[in-house]
């Protein structure tokens, strides 16, 4: 998406990076290699078993709804590491040539192993494809709920094919990449005098590679990108408080014998879409339907497109609950209205005595969206007369889910601080006397003032080290004559 940040980086940058590690004097490039190599493994998600165990040995990790953006702070400690290499390339001496074969190794073994795939994809494909084949197939069924969504064989082989033509067109250039680091290290090792010298042009190329890339995976859009109302909006109630939507992904919804049927119309007839990249005229069309809705717009979305593993378990079990715990679509909606869910945006019409139709949207496509109101919809707050205690998630869902169920949850008393229960699986509650009493709800981030602190005091002892090390680097050095 146009707002989405780009995670390119070339090999310019990590190439100085892996000459940071192996170069660098610092045991700070250890830790820093070894945590940037973490954080890229957690960063795949739910799609590899790690996140998932570490989710469960630290569960503050639950924090962090969306793995990939570990990605950010991996490639901050790249970047330390590649200027760490840098400085280590430009004021290289014998000493840290002895450590040369850390550098020469990697990048032999990297142009190694791409020329052997490159060579592989030509003269035996089949070792490439069936071991692909394999790997879509299983993590398919390990992540697909049902055999209807799961990939289908001429998916697979478009996907293999598709495989087979990016890796026969870039493993050439990252061969010559890594040919090229590797006889610009012979270079410098041996003193050539043209090789220091070009140390500010790579840097320059990595950076124009760098800028070129990212700009055109994130390209720049018109300020009415974000500033077009959705025609949606005009059928929403006033509300002093935004109103909540859910764009809900249902398996049911699909239509696989016509998955085209939603194509895109020209954007040129929308005067604020005119002229928009492919990438950011689907990012417009989810605006459409508020699948990326902002509280800039008086809406508040909730969506389980996106749902991780790394969610909360509670978070997570209420929408495996509502896209696939009940054949029911009555259910479902009633379930995500007692979340205080107003209005819900179907892709299909579908008979639901839970919703009522509001009108069509338009979403962009020769086929509209459907505007439905929820009938199940909760207040965001009141009072409950009793309480069912329930250990279980599967029937409390289940009892949140039905059309005839009344929600109990309330708030905090007469401005005394009382404990906070988690009650319908997901809401806050507190337990209030019979009687006449003032119920207030506020939120104060928790370890807010730990974490200024703590930033404080490292970003002081940054200055101090950096201080210190300065000091260190005027000092003269006096050298005594041996007797």
């Amino acid at each position: 998406m146009p707002y989405f940040p780009s995670f390119f980086l070339g090999f310019v940058p990590l190439f100085f990076a892996l000459a940071g590690w192996a170069l660098g004097r610092d045991r700070r490039r250890v830790f820093a290699a070894g945590t940037s190599i973490v954080l890229l493994v957690f960063s795949f998600g739910r799609f590899t078993p790690v996140f998932w165990l570490a989710y469960k040995l630290l569960p503050p990790l639950a924090v962090v709804r969306f793995p990939v953006k570990l990605l950010i702070p991996a490639m901050l400690f790249v970047a330390l590491l590649a200027g760490g290499g840098f400085d280590a390339l430009r004021q290289a001496d014998n000493r840290t040539w002895q450590r040369r074969v850390r550098l020469l190794l990697p990048l032999k073994v990297l142009l190694g192993a791409v020329v052997l795939v490159w060579a592989l994809s030509f003269v035996a494909p089949k070792s490439i494809a069936v071991p692909a084949e394999w790997i879509l197939l299983r993590t398919s069924e390990m992540y697909a709920p049902n055999a209807s969504v799961q990939l289908t064989a001429a998916q697979v082989a478009g996907s293999v094919d598709y495989l087979l033509k990016m890796l026969r067109l870039h493993l050439p250039g990252l061969a010559g990449f890594a040919l090229g680091g590797w006889v610009w290290t012979l270079a410098l090792e041996r003193g050539k005098s043209w090789a220091p010298r070009a140390l500010p042009a790579v840097v320059l190329l990595g950076l124009v590679q760098l800028a070129t890339e990212n700009y055109s995976a994130n390209p720049t859009v018109p300020r009415s990108f974000y500033t077009y109302p959705p025609p949606v909006l005009a059928h929403f109630q006033d509300s002093q408080t935004p109103n909540r939507f859910s764009y809900v992904f249902r398996e049911t919804e699909t239509t696989p014998a016509s998955p085209d049927i939603q194509s895109f119309l020209s954007f040129e007839l929308i005067p604020e879409a005119a002229g928009l990249s492919p990438l950011a005229q689907a990012a417009f069309r989810d605006r459409l339907v508020l699948a990326r809705g902002t509280m800039l717009e008086k809406v508040e979305g909730v969506s389980n497109i996106d749902v991780e593993w790394s969610f909360p378990p509670f978070l997570s079990e209420l929408w495996t609950f509502a896209a696939r715990g009940t054949s029911d679509p009555a259910r479902s909606s009633c379930l995500v209205g007692r979340t205080n869910v107003r209005y819900q945006i179907l892709r299909v019409r579908q008979p639901n005595t839970a919703l009522r139709e509001v009108a069509t949207i338009f979403n962009g496509s020769s086929e509209p969206s459907y505007l439905y109101e929820n009938l199940c919809v909760a207040p965001r707050t009141h009072v409950a007369g009793s309480v069912f205690h329930s250990t279980s998630a599967t029937e409390t869902l289940s009892r949140l889910s039905s059309p005839d169920f009344d929600p109990n949850w309330h708030a905090t008393v007469d401005g005394e601080e009382v404990p906070i229960l988690r009650a319908n699986h997901l809401f806050r509650a507190v337990r209030a006397e019979t009687g006449r009493h003032e119920v207030r709800f506020y939120y104060r981030q928790r370890g807010l003032r730990a974490g200024l602190v703590i930033s404080v005091a490292t970003l002081a002892l940054l200055g101090a080290l950096y201080a210190i090390e300065l000091r260190r680097e005027r000092k003269p050095t006096i050298k005594t004559p041996r007797p």
